[in-house]
Formats: structure tokens, C-alpha cells, sequence
């Protein structure tokens, strides 16, 4: 367990609502690894507007959808594997975060080609 991971298990078990509330968020990336276009599924407890972002393994945001609004229950957005040009995007590691109700859940996508 790194020092970062540490630190958050602590301070989650002195706020049980932090755990609980960390429950109303739950995404899946799929295919992964992909060779082209993968499918964010996520479900959520309430309606709210949310914002997906995309990043290289450099840290480099390659793609943004921001203040989407979706209903309760389960949603899912298909992403061509492109980035904001419109240019396909190379063989490598990438992040998925979704931001929902001030929460940021990270995923990780490879798109092998």
C-alpha cells in the first residue's frame, strides 16, 4: 500500500459517509483493452450534470465531454477513440475521469491497434 492509498483508507474510516457516498458512482470501461472505440457505462443515484475527460499516459487531456446532464440509474457514453480533432487516437495508455456530484472516479483504457 503506497502513502497516498494510506493516508485515504485513514481518513475514510474516520468519515464512514466518505465510504458510503463513494457508492453512488459506479463506471465501467469496456473493451479493455480496445482497438478502436470503447463504451463509459456508469450509474448514478441522482440526476446531475457530469463532465468525462480523457488523458495520455503524459497527462495530456486528449478529449472532453463537459456538463452533460444524466438521469438517475444507468447511462452510458460510446467514445470513438478519438481525441478533440478528430484524429484516432495511437496504441497506448489512457485515463478515463468522470466527474460526478464533486467526484472524480479514474479509469484506465488501452487501446491496442
Amino acid at each position: 500500500m503506497t502513502g497516498v492509498q494510506s493516508v485515504l483508507f485513514r481518513s475514510n474510516m474516520h468519515n464512514p459517509t466518505a465510504i458510503n457516498n463513494l457508492d453512488q458512482i459506479s463506471v465501467r470501461v469496456y473493451p479493455n483493452p480496445t482497438s478502436n472505440e470503447a463504451k463509459i457505462s456508469f450509474t448514478l443515484a441522482n440526476s446531475q450534470m457530469i463532465s468525462v475527460k480523457i488523458f495520455n499516459a503524459a497527462g495530456n487531456m486528449v478529449y472532453s465531454l463537459q456538463n452533460i446532464y444524466k438521469t438517475a440509474g444507468n447511462n452510458v457514453i460510446n467514445w470513438n477513440g478519438n481525441d478533440g480533432t478528430g484524429t484516432k487516437l495511437q496504441s497506448g495508455i489512457y485515463f478515463i475521469k468522470l466527474e460526478a456530484n464533486n467526484k472524480i472516479i479514474t479509469k484506465k483504457l488501452v487501446i491496442m491497434k
